[in-house]
């Protein structure tokens, strides 16, 4: 991924800042799915072929907690926002063509947007209390790919991808939720975790995959 320029937004309780990083050459870079202090390994602010500007910007949040940016992007380019503990973005409404991955800080979380095309970018979205421990489940396994899915797509709304979400089988669940989808009652699924057919990851969610391999068994006991 070839990055001409970083818009990064840095929320508190105060005020919204606004840091742009802008890299000629482009800054060829290796998506991560680690920590965010990962993405840039090497980024020294103002050294050579890159130049950066902050400024104390309007908040970007309204009263009612609505996040609302407006920023004329090129293609592969990243606006990053960082969100102050305690807090998530839920309810984000992106276009289909841009891609987001949230990524766990020692602290808080913080969500880049990749850009998919060249003009203006729109994302809005909601500031609510980390009540599910989103943050939490991320910082625990930073390299559980199913997890940081997960905490992506239920994120979204009002995308095509959210859509497809609601109608299909989730990728992680607990034996409640996975008696919804199958034809096997919580307590079956309960048993078959306990014998350990079907693993469990560190947050005790089974993984849709691991539950259809088990299922797909012909030798499987029921």
């Amino acid at each position: 991924m070839k990055i001409t320029r970083h818009i990064h937004y840095t929320q508190n309780p105060d005020a919204c800042y606004r840091m742009e990083l802008a890299f000629d050459p482009p800054l060829d870079v290796v998506s991560t799915i680690g920590k965010i202090e990962q993405f840039y390994p090497t980024l020294t602010p103002g050294a050579e072929g890159q130049s950066n500007k902050i400024e104390r910007t309007a908040n970007v949040l309204n009263k009612n907690g609505l996040l609302d940016i407006r920023e004329t992007m090129g293609k592969g380019e990243i606006l990053s926002i960082d969100i102050q503990p305690g807090f998530r973005l839920d309810q984000i409404v992106i276009a289909e063509e841009n891609e987001l991955q949230i990524l766990g800080r020692d602290k808080g979380l913080c969500y880049h947007f990749i850009i998919g095309k060249v003009g203006m970018f729109l994302v809005t979205a909601k500031l609510i209390v980390d009540s599910d421990g989103f943050f939490q489940k991320l910082k625990f396994d930073l390299t559980d790919l199913a997890m940081r899915d997960y905490i992506v797509r239920r994120s979204l709304a009002n995308t095509q991808e959210s859509a497809d979400i609601v109608s299909r089988i989730p990728d992680l669940m607990d034996s409640k939720e996975a008696a919804k989808h199958y034809t096997f009652s919580k307590s079956w699924f309960d048993k078959q975790r306990a014998a350990r057919y079907i693993p469990v990851t560190k947050q005790k969610k089974m993984r849709r995959e691991d539950i259809e391999a088990f299922l797909n068994k012909p030798e499987r006991k029921r």
